[in-house]
């Protein structure tokens, strides 16, 4: 999904970082809910586990769980935090942000 999200002709820089840090958002939260056994975010993994009624093994959660968390990992490192997205607010809500000199934008702008 975001792969698809991230192609096409009408997408902005700042369409593509929401769609990482949504993305991000969705590995940060998901880690400590399938520690807890929750599969809610693979769907595919659920259907199959009830469709068979096989319980997952031990190891097989814990390099899952490792996979997760390399992924992260990895976007973390292509995708670096930027100060991009938090200058660049006001581009996308213009009447809700707040001039500073951070921004290099004054009132008048």
């Amino acid at each position: 999904m975001l792969n698809t999200s991230l192609q096409g002709k009408e997408n902005s820089i700042l369409d593509l970082e929401d769609g990482i840090q949504g993305f991000e958002a969705c590995l940060v939260c998901g880690i400590p809910s399938w520690f807890a056994g929750e599969l809610v975010m693979f769907p595919v993994l659920t259907a199959y586990q009830v469709s068979t009624g096989l319980p997952l093994s031990d190891s097989v959660k814990q390099n899952i769980a490792e996979h997760l968390s390399q992924l992260q990992e990895n976007f973390k490192w292509y995708f670096p935090d930027s100060q991009r997205a938090q200058t660049l607010q006001w581009v996308k809500f213009p009447f809700q942000a707040v001039p500073s000199q951070a921004l290099g934008v004054s009132q008048a702008e």
